[in-house]
């Protein structure tokens, strides 16, 4: 199976839809739910928050791989 991670982002006030939540307990590439402000937070998030976590599940989910390789 592919699975590709999932980093949901929201501008603060929007609602999510109203399945998310169910996503989220049932597929682990769906990772937690970040919000932001405005244009220059997300910019933050992406830079300082959301690339770094989805660097850190890529060499999780590689190390895993090569393990069930070999």
């Amino acid at each position: 199976m592919l699975a590709v991670p999932f980093f949901p982002i929201i501008r603060r006030g929007d609602r999510v839809f109203s399945m998310f939540a169910d996503l989220q307990r049932k597929y682990p590439w769906v990772q937690p739910l970040e919000i932001y402000r405005g244009k220059k937070h997300l910019v933050q998030l992406l830079k300082e928050s959301i690339l770094l976590r989805a660097e850190r599940v890529a060499k999780t989910w590689q190390k895993r791989k090569r393990r069930s390789i070999e």
